[in-house]
């Protein structure tokens, strides 16, 4: 492969990865929340755990599992 598809190559790989990263980012905590509100907590603290690991900004996934904790008695 000549250089620039390396290149072009590289930045797909990189948009991608960026791209995945954002929507775990933004739909594991929806999916946490679908669980806390059919009351199954164990489901819903994986996808805040999985949100958190993709953005520890985001504080109401910390709140929101670690009440998820206190439903579980864990």
């Amino acid at each position: 492969k000549s250089l620039a598809i390396k290149e072009k190559d590289k930045v797909r790989d990189f948009a991608k990865t960026t791209l995945q990263i954002l929507f775990s980012a933004q739909y594991n905590p929806f999916l946490g929340n679908e669980y806390f509100a059919k009351a199954q907590y164990t489901s819903a603290i994986d996808h805040y755990t999985e949100a958190i690991k993709y953005d520890a900004t985001n504080t109401a996934c910390f709140a929101n599992r670690a009440l998820c904790y206190i439903k579980t008695e864990r």
